[in-house]
């Protein structure tokens, strides 16, 4: 499901299809820890055999977190060199590779 972050009300609204895909809309103020600097060094969260992107994701609310540093993607070249071609494998366990990022709680009435 694709989440967007625009204000509908307490309870949200589901929007039903759009496209394809199913949205949901809720009044949840998030930020995504990888942004757009650091998307450029993300290709993969998910490797597999026949599918290569990203699936997942870490979300921090804007009011009370900031995010201070995120865990880099993964080395392709070392793929390559290893001849690894989709995951899980000997090296990785899961098709899903790890994401990481650290977090400060912020004092939201600062703002």
């Amino acid at each position: 499901a694709v989440v967007s972050t625009q204000s509908t009300g307490a309870n949200g609204e589901c929007l039903g299809n759009k496209n394809g895909t199913k949205h949901f809309k809720h009044n949840f103020k998030l930020k995504s820890c990888y942004g757009e600097d650091t998307l450029a060094h993300l290709k993969y969260t998910n490797y597999t055999y026949d599918f290569k992107g990203i699936l997942d994701h870490i979300l921090h609310s804007k009011d009370s977190l900031r995010t201070l540093g995120v865990l880099g993607g993964i080395n392709e070249a070392w793929m390559v060199k290893n001849k690894v071609i989709g995951c899980p494998n000997v090296h990785y366990p899961s098709d899903h590779l790890p994401i990481v990022a650290e977090l400060e709680l912020t004092n939201s009435n600062s703002r």
